[in-house]
C-alpha cells in the first residue's frame, strides 16, 4: 500500500507537469498561428519557439523556479547570438552568404566561441547553437531578401516567446513551485520511511527466518521506491534556488542521512549472521518501544519540512530510554541486532557523521584562531589567481568546443548541400544533442531518430485526418505532448527520444504555410538523419574508447580509492582534539571522493549496457551491477562506521590510563582487517587492469626461465583471493573479545555507568558489524570479478593460485 501511495505521488506530479507542457506548447501555437499579423511576422520562427519551450518543460522535474532559470539561460543565449551575428552579417552582407560553406564556417566559429566557457550552462549553449543555425542558414536560404538586423531580431523574439510560454504554463492556473513539490515528496518519503521501519523492526523480532523473509521483501520494495522519491526530490532542488534561496540544500541532506540510517537497518536485517528468535524479552520490548518513537519522528518530519528546514536539528548523544544491561557481552551473534539499534539511534537523533564532524572542525578552527569556513562543494578559498584560472579554458572545455564546432559545421554544410530549403533541420537536430558529460551516443542517436520518426508520422496522420480543418490541427498536439512527457521517463526513449518525438509532431501540426506535410516530414527526417550521422561520427572520433573499457578502468580506480580509505580507518589515540577532528574531516573528504568514483562507475555501467558490442567482448552488465550494489552498500556502511569510530576514539581518550593497552589490541584487529581487505582489493584491481588471460599467459612465459636462473618472483602477500569465511569469523571474533575487555575494565559500576556502558557496547558492536559487512561485500565483489573473468575467457580454465602468481609477476614487470 505504501509503495502504491508513493508511486501515485510521483504519477500525479508527472501528469500535472505533462498538462502544463501541453499548455505551454498550446500557448506558442495559439500566438504563432492565430495571433495578430505583426506578432506572427515578429515570431517568424515558430519551430524554434517550440524547441525552446520543449527544452525547458520536458525534463525530470520542472517548476516555476526551473522555468525562471530557463529564461535566464535563454536570455544569455539570445544576447550572445544577437551581439555576435549582427556585426558579422553587417560586415559580410546577407547577399554574400550564398554558399553552404560560408554558413558552415560561420556556424562552426560561432559555436566554438559559445561552447568554450566551461561555466556556461548547457541549456544556454544548446539554445545558442540552434539560433546560430537559424541565423546563418536562413541567411543562405533567403540571401539578400532579408535584413541583417531584422533577421537576428526575429530569431531572438521567437526564442524569447518560447521561454515566456514555459513560464506562463508554470503560472497557470496556479504557480507550480518546487517548494511545494518537495514538501509533497517529503511527505511521501517519510510515509514510506515509517513503513520501512515498521517492517524492519517486525523482521528483526521474527522468531524464524521464514517469518522474517516476508518483512525483508517488503522493506526491500519500500527501499527501492524511496530511492526513486529521493531522486525526484534532488531534481526539484534545482528550482528551489530560484524560488526560496534561503531554503538551501538542508532538506536533501537530512533525507540522505535518514536514508543511510535505514539502509544500515536493512543491512543488519539481511545479514547472514543475523540470528532470528534469539532476542530476549527485555531487548525485544526495548526495540518495540523505540519503534513508535522512530515512526513519530518521521511523521513529524513529514509535517515540518521544508517550511522549518532552516532550523538546526535537535541532536542527542544517547537514548532517552536506558539501554538493557544484558546486551553485553559482545558476541558475533548479537552484532546485527546491536547495529540495528545503533542505526535507529541515528534515525531518531540525526547523529550522523558528516553533520557532527563539520561542526566540530568549525569549533577547532575557532580555537586555533583560524577563520571558520563551511565545508562543501560551494566553499572554496578564492584568490585572484584562483578566479583567473577558473576563467581559463580547460582541456575538457577545449575538446567539447572543438567537437561542437566540427559537428555543427559539418551538419550545416551537408544539410544545405542535400536540400537548401530544409537545410535548417540537420543542424538543429545536432544542436539539441550535445552534452558536456559523456553519453551513450548510439542510444541517443537511435532514440532521436525513432522519436523524430514517430512524431512526424503522428503529425502527418493527423494532418490527413483533419485535412479540411486546418484550424483544428493544434488540438491533436495536446494529447501527444502529454504522451511524450511520460515518454521522457521511459528507459527506451529517455529525454532525448521524448523531446525528438514531441518536436516531430509540433513542427508538422503546430505551424502552417510550410508546404505539404508529408513532403516536409520526409525531408526533415532525412535532414535529421544527416545531422545524427555527423553527431555519431564526430563523437566516435573524439571519444573512441568504449564505455565498457571506461567502466573497467573506473572500477579499478574505485578499488584503489577504497583501499586507500580503508587504510585510514584505524584507531589512533590523539591527545589533541583539534588534530583528531581534522583526521576525521579528512576521512569524510576521502569518503566524498570515493562516493564520486562509485557514482561515475554507475553512470558508465548504465551507458555500457546500452552500447552495441560489435566485434568486441560483450560487457557483463549483470556482474558489474552486482559489484555496484556492493560498492554502494559499502559506502553507506563506511559512513556509519566513521561516526562510530569517532565516538569510540573520544570515549577512549577520556578513559585515562587504560587507553593504551586496550587501544593497541583494537588497533591490531583493525590493522589485520585493513590488511586483509586491502589485499583483496589490490588483487581485484590488478585483475581488472589486464586485458585478457591470453595476454597474461603470453607475458609470463618467461617466468619459469627466470626462476631457473635464480631470479625470485615478486610476491606481495596476495597469492589468491584474500578473504574466506574463516578469516571473517577470526577477525570479528578477536575484535569482540577485545571489545569485551574494554567494557569490563572501563565500566565497573553498572548502576552508575549502565547507560554509558550500553552506548559503548552498541558502538563497539556496530564497528564489529561494519567490519564483518565490509568483508562480506568484498567477498561478493571477488565472486563477481571471477565470474566476469570466466565469462570473458570461456575457453581458459582458471586456477586462482596460478592466476595470482602470474598476475603478481605481470604487474611487477
Amino acid at each position: 500500500m505504501a509503495v502504491t501511495a508513493a508511486t501515485m505521488i510521483v504519477w500525479r506530479m508527472r501528469l500535472g507537469l505533462a498538462l502544463r507542457a501541453a499548455l505551454a506548447c498550446g500557448i506558442v501555437g495559439a500566438v504563432t498561428v492565430f495571433g495578430p499579423a505583426p506578432v506572427r511576422r515578429l515570431l517568424a520562427f515558430s519551430a524554434f519557439s517550440y524547441f525552446t519551450t520543449i527544452s525547458i518543460v520536458l525534463s525530470d522535474a520542472v517548476s516555476l523556479g526551473d522555468a525562471v532559470r530557463g529564461v535566464w539561460h535563454v536570455m544569455w543565449a539570445v544576447v550572445f547570438v544577437v551581439v555576435s551575428s549582427l556585426p558579422c552579417l553587417w560586415l559580410i552582407g546577407p547577399g554574400r552568404f550564398t554558399s553552404a560553406a560560408s554558413a558552415a564556417v560561420a556556424v562552426a566559429v560561432s559555436a566554438f566561441v559559445v561552447a568554450l566557457p566551461e561555466r556556461t550552462h548547457l541549456l544556454t549553449k544548446r539554445i545558442a547553437f540552434g539560433q546560430l543555425v537559424i541565423v546563418y542558414v536562413g541567411t543562405v536560404i533567403h540571401g539578400g531578401q532579408i535584413s541583417f538586423v531584422k533577421h537576428p531580431i526575429r530569431v531572438a523574439s521567437s526564442t524569447a516567446a518560447g521561454a515566456l510560454a514555459a513560464v506562463a504554463a508554470m503560472m497557470i492556473p496556479f504557480p507550480r513551485l518546487a517548494f511545494f513539490q518537495i514538501r509533497k515528496l517529503s511527505k511521501g518519503y517519510c510515509e514510506n520511511g515509517w513503513k520501512r521501519v515498521e517492517a524492519m523492526v517486525e523482521g528483526v523480532g521474527a522468531k524464524t527466518k521464514g517469518e522474517a523473509v516476508a518483512f525483508m521483501v517488503e522493506a526491500k520494495s519500500l527501499s527501492t521506491n524511496a530511492t526513486k522519491l529521493l531522486q525526484t526530490i534532488k531534481s526539484n532542488m534545482r528550482g528551489v534556488i530560484w524560488e526560496r534561496r534561503q531554503m538551501g540544500f538542508d532538506v536533501e541532506e537530512k533525507l540522505e542521512e535518514m536514508e543511510v540510517a535505514m539502509k544500515g537497518m536493512e543491512a543488519a536485517l539481511t545479514s547472514p549472521s543475523m540470528v532470528f528468535g534469539s532476542m530476549d524479552e527485555q531487548l525485544s520490548n526495548f526495540l518495540n518501544n523505540l519503534k513508535p518513537k522512530a515512526i513519530s519522528k518521521l511523521q513529524q518530519f513529514k509535517i515540518t519540512v521544508p517550511p522549518t528546514s532552516t532550523t538546526a536539528p535537535e541532536t542527542k548523544p544517547t537514548f532517552s530510554t536506558p539501554l538493557p544491561l544484558n546486551i553485553s557481552p559482545i558476541t558475533p551473534q548479537i552484532l546485527p541486532t546491536s547495529f540495528f539499534l545503533r542505526c535507529m539511534e541515528i534515525l531518531l537523533y540525526d547523529s550522523t557523521a558528516g553533520r557532527n564532524l563539520v561542526s566540530d572542525v568549525e569549533i577547532g578552527r575557532r580555537v586555533n584562531g583560524e577563520k571558520a569556513t563551511q565545508l562543501g562543494d560551494h566553499c572554496t578559498k578564492k584568490t585572484c589567481w584562483g578566479t583567473l584560472s577558473n576563467m581559463l579554458p580547460t582541456n575538457q572545455s577545449l575538446c567539447f568546443a572543438l567537437k561542437c564546432s566540427i559537428t555543427l559545421g559539418l551538419a550545416v554544410f551537408l544539410g544545405l548541400t542535400y536540400t537548401k530549403p530544409n537545410g535548417y533541420w540537420s543542424g538543429l537536430t545536432v544542436a539539441i544533442s550535445f552534452a558536456t558529460e559523456r553519453q551513450a551516443v548510439f542510444t541517443v542517436a537511435n532514440a532521436r531518430a525513432q522519436g523524430t520518426a514517430i512524431g512526424s508520422i503522428y503529425g502527418v496522420l493527423c494532418c490527413f485526418i483533419l485535412k479540411k480543418y486546418e484550424y483544428l490541427w493544434l488540438l491533436p498536439l495536446l494529447p501527444w505532448v502529454v504522451f511524450t512527457s511520460f515518454l521522457v521517463h521511459s528507459r527506451m526513449y529517455g529525454q532525448s527520444g521524448g523531446i525528438a518525438s514531441a518536436l516531430g509532431a509540433l513542427l508538422v501540426l503546430g505551424r502552417k504555410d510550410y508546404g505539404v506535410p508529408s513532403e516536409f516530414a520526409n525531408a526533415r527526417l532525412t535532414e535529421a538523419c544527416i545531422g545524427l550521422l555527423c553527431f555519431l561520427t564526430v563523437e566516435i572520433i573524439f571519444n573512441p574508447t568504449r564505455t565498457a573499457t571506461l567502466a573497467k578502468t573506473e572500477f579499478s580506480t574505485t578499488l584503489v580509492a577504497l583501499e586507500d580509505f580503508i587504510k585510514r580507518v584505524i584507531l589512533v589515540p590523539q591527545k589533541n582534539l583539534n588534530h583528531e577532528t581534522s583526521n576525521f574531516v579528512s576521512l569524510i573528504q576521502h569518503h566524498k571522493i570515493l562516493k564520486s568514483h562509485v557514482s561515475q562507475l554507475g553512470k558508465f555501467i548504465v551507458e555500457a549496457g546500452f552500447e552495441p558490442n560489435f566485434w568486441f567482448t560483450p560487457f557483463q552488465g549483470g556482474c558489474y551491477e552486482k559489484i555496484l550494489k556492493s560498492l554502494q552498500k559499502t559506502l553507506d556502511i563506511l559512513q556509519i562506521m566513521l561516526h562510530e569510530i569517532k565516538f569510540l576514539s573520544l570515549e577512549l581518550n577520556s578513559s585515562g590510563l587504560i587507553v593504551k593497552e586496550l587501544h593497541d589490541s583494537l588497533t591490531e584487529d583493525m590493522e589485520i582487517f585493513s590488511k586483509k581487505l586491502g589485499c583483496s582489493l589490490k588483487f581485484m584491481e590488478k585483475l581488472s587492469s589486464i586485458k585478457s588471460l591470453k595476454e597474461l599467459q603470453n607475458k609470463n612465459q618467461n617466468q619459469c626461465l627466470e626462476m631457473e636462473m635464480g631470479k625470485k618472483g615478486s610476491n606481495d602477500g596476495c597469492k589468491a583471493f584474500a578473504l574466506i569465511e574463516e578469516d571473517v569469523e577470526k577477525i570479528v571474533g578477536s575484535f569482540c573479545q577485545h571489545a569485551n575487555e574494554i567494557l569490563s575494565k572501563a565500566y565497573t559500576n553498572d548502576e552508575v555507568e549502565g547507560n554509558l556502558k550500553g552506548q559503548m557496547t552498541l558502538c563497539l558492536s556496530s564497528i564489529g558489524f561494519c567490519m564483518e559487512c565490509l568483508m562480506r561485500e568484498t567477498m561478493v565483489m571477488e565472486k563477481e570479478v571471477l565470474q566476469v573473468l570466466k565469462l570473458e575467457n570461456p575457453s581458459i580454465h582458471i586456477n586462482l593460485q596460478e592466476l595470482s602468481t602470474r598476475l603478481n609477476a605481470y604487474c611487477t614487470k
